[in-house]
């Protein structure tokens, strides 16, 4: 195996599993100390990690479908599809997470940070077309 491949299959686990392991790590500490009368910034934030959670499974799920049809062609309309809802759920989610930033949650600053590190990988993969 050359250090092309193993720098392709760290950028891989970087940018697909890697906010997956966000994902998981931030609803564990959601449920074990949510504050339980929500205020409005933490239902915010919730929101915001939420709708960064499906942007990140939804790119895991990409990745996943892409190895298993070999690759999409160059401009694929499914694909850009797929490029379109995940930038547009990272956005909502960037706007909506950063509204409870300063609130007692346990997700004030994974969801802002997750949902940030979605734009980005969107966006970067969205170029890479």
């Amino acid at each position: 195996m050359d250090s092309g491949h193993i720098i392709d299959a760290a950028v891989l686990a970087i940018v697909v599993l890697g906010p997956i392991v966000v994902v998981a790590w931030g609803w564990i500490s959601w449920f074990r100390s949510r504050p339980t009368p929500l205020p409005y910034g933490a239902a915010g934030t919730l929101v915001g990690f939420t709708l960064a959670s499906i942007s990140a499974f939804l790119n895991f799920g990409t990745a996943l479908y892409a190895q298993r049809i070999r690759g999409f062609r160059h401009y694929d309309p499914v694909l850009l599809g797929i490029y379109l809802v995940g930038l547009g759920l990272a956005l909502v989610a960037v706007l909506s997470s950063f509204s409870g930033k300063n609130t007692e949650s346990p997700l004030r600053l994974k969801a802002p940070i997750l949902s940030s590190c979605m734009l980005l990988i969107w966006f970067l993969e969205a170029l890479s077309e």
